[in-house]
């Protein structure tokens, strides 16, 4: 949940903008009250959505809000959709990802409106051109039976699944002063809101993610993957803090929904065994992620005292999974915790914390991600060597093995100037992206940076803008203007960012807006291709078989599909992998595809190649007919439904005898060469396909 105390003031700035949009986009709803902008000012721990903003307009679309710097594409979200809002922000905390089956669809995040407090709809962004382009809906419904005066979401990640489904988590706060809950959603078409669902009770309520009980939970963080028990299924995980009702003790927890659509958070658990410690009112900066093998990673942070007022000393620590959740284990642990120490160390962020006067860090410190070729977890985290040096981020590997956490060497990452708010993705060929905001006591820069050797050495830095506030400090120890997070993603052999900065409009200029970021590979990279199958055909009804797919790029986690389901696949080498194909996919005649889908996270999907299930070929009866061509008999037949070749079967007697098959030829004509004079043929044609000859 983001604290933010300069709220107040942006939104009265921007009340007259959004004002009439509001009345036509929020929509009411029996028995909901009205919204309300400050539910309960003596929590401002509480921060709340104004109302979705209206439709976009003509001019504003025709404004450039795209570019390319150092060979990054760079675009206004909001600009792109049509929108140019002054004195607002609107880019906060933003989230992005993209639907594996085709990374041109990508849908992004941020506090850009919603009309939850009315019973209406919350918003999003969506491309489906790769980020050229944005349209922003007002399309997640609230989740049903969590009836609210108040427009949360009040923090929302994503995550676009293997199986082309989008899986989302909102932190939600309830009427008069109701527990807060983390509901998760999912959709298959995130622009249509009858696509959204919620897995409901007997009496129609969402599900809660949560664990119920728990009146203060916040900052929800979702992360799915393989189902480690079956790597073709899909796992969605969501990592979530509990407070105690001062906010000042805390509880890392995680809940699971294994294989379930809509989801189904059966499993629901402590990562930390220590229950609830002192945090001192910071947000832990809770964030998890899933392996390629469905190994799940637990990061987080803990205080151990305050150095300064606003310098604390924090301890990052790590934990895994290896059960889909259900318990959360580190054998070599060397914390109370039970987790392992990634890194200890003073760091600017808290409550009074404020980054250039306007931006308190309440745990924006830490991000992680796996590689989707090894498995090993990659953190980036944030130090600063005495209590008045700069802010410096440090990238880190955590390699998982028998039971036991390595943390290898840290190296830096970040300029002399502080840095902040890091997201981190790796891709196929291993290359690490960060993207992360600086500070240079004046301006604020958002940098991206890209490693080939886990941070040993910088292959590319690019600073994607640099800005001042368009607001300046309101005097509240919690005013902030980007807050905890954002995103980077890796799709293949490109990334995909969202960061919150100054809009490019006539008046977003005045404005945080979202932005996109989509970044190629610097060094050579290629996404996974198929070129081509073992077999084309199978024999409708038969066993099932295995097909070698053929191509390039191929990771030991990847999948084959079928028909557009991921199947078991056993990888063989880089070009090369199996998929077993069983009965039940080939019980009828059709024509189905086959495909590869490349290593979680960030797999991408290859072309198609067909397979024929065929059914068997009908005979070509008696159609046979022979006649005299020069020194060969002439054969030719009628041609079979279903055959997809024939075999010639010859006899050199005169009376019963073996017949050998002297041919197999694709058309419904054959030359045989004859022996001699005075010799007695006897011919008989097979019908042949996958279900085998038929006389």
């Amino acid at each position: 949940m983001r604290k933010i105390g300069g709220w107040g003031r942006v939104l009265g700035l921007t009340a007259w903008l959004i004002g009439a949009f509001a009345a036509a986009t929020r929509p009411a709803r029996a028995q909901q009250p009205a919204f309300n902008g400050d539910p309960d000012a003596s929590r401002p721990t509480l921060h709340v959505q104004p109302p979705a903003l209206g439709a976009p307009n003509a001019l504003h679309l025709a404004a450039t809000s795209s570019s390319t710097v150092n060979g990054i594409f760079i675009n206004d979200v909001l600009l792109s959709a049509g929108l140019d809002i002054g004195f607002a922000d609107l880019g906060n905390e933003p989230s992005i990802t993209y639907n594996p089956l085709d990374q041109s669809r990508i849908v992004l995040t941020s506090f850009s409106g919603s009309n939850w407090g009315g019973g209406g709809n919350s918003t999003l962004f969506y491309s489906s051109d790769a980020g050229n382009t944005w349209t922003y809906t007002a399309s997640v419904p609230l989740p049903p039976g969590a009836f609210t005066n108040i427009n949360c979401p009040c923090d929302q990640t994503l995550d676009w699944g293997r199986d082309g489904i989008l899986s989302a988590t909102f932190l939600h706060y309830g009427v008069n002063g109701s527990p807060q809950t983390v509901y998760s959603g999912q959709a298959t078409d995130p622009v249509n809101p009858a696509s959204w669902s919620y897995n409901v009770d007997g009496f129609g309520s969402a599900q809660p993610t949560s664990q119920p009980g728990l009146a203060f939970v916040d900052q929800p963080w979702i992360a799915g993957g393989p189902l480690i028990s079956d790597p073709t299924k899909t796992s969605v995980s969501v990592a979530y803090d509990n407070f105690d009702g001062s906010f000042s003790f805390e509880e890392m927890r995680s809940a699971s929904s294994h294989a379930s659509s809509p989801l189904d958070f059966d499993t629901d658990a402590a990562v930390n065994a220590d229950g609830q410690a002192a945090g001192d009112g910071m947000n832990p900066g809770h964030r998890i992620a899933v392996g390629p093998n469905g190994i799940v990673f637990d990061l987080f942070q803990r205080w151990g005292f305050n150095q300064t007022a606003t310098v604390r000393s924090i301890t990052y620590l790590l934990s895994v999974s290896t059960d889909g959740g259900a318990t959360w284990h580190v054998g070599n642990s060397n914390h109370l915790s039970g987790a392992k120490i990634v890194a200890s160390g003073l760091s600017f962020q808290g409550n009074g914390s404020k980054v250039g006067g306007v931006n308190a860090l309440l745990g924006g410190i830490t991000a992680i991600t796996v590689d989707p070729a090894t498995g090993v977890a990659w953190l980036v985290y944030g130090t600063r060597a005495t209590a008045t040096t700069a802010d410096r981020l440090f990238l880190v590997s955590a390699t998982y093995s028998s039971g036991n956490l390595t943390i290898g060497t840290p190296h830096q990452i970040s300029p002399a100037t502080s840095s902040y708010l890091p997201g981190v993705a790796v891709l196929s060929n291993g290359e690490i992206g960060v993207l992360f905001l600086s500070y240079d006591g004046t301006n604020f820069t958002y940098r991206f940076i890209q490693t080939n050797d886990g941070g040993v050495t910088i292959a590319k830095t690019t600073t994607l803008t640099t800005f001042t506030s368009p607001f300046t400090n309101n005097g509240a120890s919690n005013q902030r203007i980007f807050g905890d997070y954002l995103q980077v993603r890796a799709a293949g052999c490109t990334f995909y960012g969202a960061y919150a900065a100054r809009g490019t409009g006539p008046n977003s200029v005045n404005s945080i807006d979202p932005w996109f970021m989509r970044a190629p590979a610097f060094a050579a990279c290629a996404d996974p291709t198929l070129t081509a199958l073992s077999t084309h055909a199978a024999c409708a009804g038969g066993p099932g078989f295995n097909v070698t797919i053929t191509g390039t790029g191929f990771l030991p986690s990847g999948n084959g599909r079928f028909g557009g389901a991921q199947r078991p696949t056993t990888f063989l080498s880089p070009t090369q992998v199996q998929m077993a194909v069983p009965a039940s996919d080939i019980a009828s005649p059709g024509i189905a595809l086959i495909d590869y889908l490349g290593a979680p996270p960030g797999g991408v999907l290859t072309s198609a190649q067909p397979l024929g299930i065929e059914p068997p070929a009908e005979s070509t009866g008696d159609s046979l007919r022979i006649t005299k061509s020069g020194a060969n008999a002439a054969l030719a037949w009628n041609q079979a439904q279903g055959a997809s070749s024939y075999n010639v079967r010859r006899c050199t007697a005169t009376s019963s005898c073996t017949p050998q098959t002297i041919a197999t030829p694709f058309a419904h004509t054959y030359l045989d060469p004859v022996l001699g004079n005075g010799s007695s043929y006897w011919y008989s044609i097979d019908a042949v396909n996958s279900c085998g000859a038929v006389p």
